[in-house]
């Protein structure tokens, strides 16, 4: 089994997910949640609750005990909340690309700092892209169409700036599975922060709900939801609050985090990056 002291955690969004607030004055009954800059994403509380629930060990063992705590004792590992960065848009030309920020790409580099993950992942040359709001970049390819300078993202067009990304797709491609990795040459968008954030708050699906009288059929209680689409990237950061390693369970490669879990929704695929897996894909 795997092991870790310091790593990310890469989720892939299998289904659309709901990491709920509760209820909302707004139009939308039950919004994500969202941190201060409105980017969604899931409370850290949320995502040790649902290792915690599905982990693959007995809840009576010691290890069970050991990594998640007991009354009046911590446990080992320590959760961060999950990130956001990459963010599905759908597109004339492709189901959908995947769209990401300066301000996504920056923290990101960070979190790969803070937990030890740096010199493995080479973040000295993940460079910050400027980019203007209108337009956007994404990677050179070799059957580039010079002609094809626009990219269509839900009614919204951008031009497209053609510049090297391979540092940045080598990295963010330790949070994928590996089935993935060839797909975000051709899908990763990098757009300005401020056309980015127009569709972190405003362009999430939304979903009418309903509860019927059972007899009848009436409806009793119609409400709206916001969900992240499938398909989107998060991270996480786990930690070991001692010296001692965290042995990483074979096979634990799913987990179901958010609300709405009876009617299919929170399946994330995990994607652990561990210091030798990071190594392997910087080389």
């Amino acid at each position: 089994m795997p092991e870790f002291k310091s790593t990310l955690i890469g989720m892939l969004a299998e289904t659309e997910l709901h990491p709920g607030v509760g209820q909302s004055a707004s139009v939308i009954d039950l919004p994500v949640a969202r941190e201060a800059s409105g980017m969604p994403f899931i409370p850290g509380s949320s995502i040790k609750g649902a290792f915690r629930a599905q982990w693959p060990t007995s809840k009576n063992s010691p290890d069970f005990k050991a990594v998640f705590g007991e009354k009046n004792k911590a446990g080992q590992i320590l959760f961060s909340d999950a990130r956001l960065i990459l963010l599905p848009l759908r597109s004339l030309t492709r189901p959908y690309y995947w769209a990401t920020s300066p301000f996504l790409l920056n923290r990101f580099k960070r979190d790969l700092n803070r937990f030890n993950l740096g010199e493995a992942a080479k973040t000295e040359s993940l460079i910050i892209p400027l980019i203007t709001p209108g337009s956007t970049q994404m990677a050179e390819q070799e059957n580039d169409n010079p002609g094809d300078n626009t990219v269509y993202l839900e009614e919204f067009s951008f031009k497209i700036e053609r510049v090297k990304l391979s540092a940045w797709i080598q990295a963010l491609k330790m949070l994928l599975p590996e089935n993935e990795h060839c797909q975000i040459v051709e899908k990763l968008l990098i757009l300005s922060d401020e056309d980015f954030t127009h569709f972190a708050r405003q362009g999430l699906p939304v979903r009418a709900r309903n509860e019927l009288h059972e007899e009848t059929k009436v409806s009793k209680n119609l409400w709206y939801e916001e969900t992240l689409p499938t398909d989107t990237v998060l991270y996480s950061g786990l930690q070991s609050r001692t010296s001692e390693p965290v042995d990483w369970p074979s096979g634990f490669n799913y987990l179901q985090v958010g609300g709405d879990e009876t009617v299919g929704q929170g399946w994330v695929q995990l994607t652990l990056l561990a210091n030798e897996q990071a190594e392997e894909v910087a080389q």
